[in-house]
């Protein structure tokens, strides 16, 4: 009778043990997901700014770029698409607004974009290596550009994932 009572209040106390695991898992599903996503995955929107540090004509040192761009990762590969808004903190009208395609790489915490600019006189091309941040959900780093050879700083941070 002893060895009944106790092995029913084993199995008790196990199913207590999955229920309350599983109601655990269930509360914190939300951020088990954030937590696994910003490890892994960088798909979202992007807001990047570029500052010319370099560049054949002097009027584009120091220029401010900004691009909002909605960037997908498959595995290691990366590819979006957006457009160039801002100069210098000015928003560019929405008819003037230059179109840019993006593919690249990550590996880790490296990032590598390659992005190209379907300008209305001529297409310019350009790559960006960057390092994501612990978070994944901001960089830093330089780009080059064949707009008046140009290169600089350029720094991203996510604004809707």
């Amino acid at each position: 009778m002893k060895s009944s009572v106790f092995f029913l209040y084993k199995r008790y106390l196990i199913a207590i043990g999955i229920i309350g695991g599983l109601v655990t898992l269930i509360s914190f599903k939300d951020d088990m997901t954030t937590i696994f996503k910003k490890q892994n995955d960088i798909s979202g929107k992007w807001e990047i700014d570029q500052t010319i540090q370099q560049s054949s004509l002097s009027r584009y040192k120091g220029l401010k770029v900004s691009y909002q761009v909605f960037l997908t990762q498959d595995g290691e590969i990366v590819q979006g698409n957006g457009e160039k808004y801002s100069e210098n903190n000015t928003p560019i009208k929405p008819e003037d607004r230059i179109p840019v395609e993006i593919n690249g790489k990550v590996d880790g915490h490296k990032l590598i974009l390659d992005i190209v600019e379907h300008g209305k006189l001529r297409e310019t091309t350009g790559q960006m290596i960057l390092t994501l941040k612990k978070d994944f959900n901001t960089f830093t780093g330089e780009f080059s550009s064949t707009a008046a050879n140009s290169s600089g700083v350029c720094t991203g941070e996510i604004i809707e994932e």
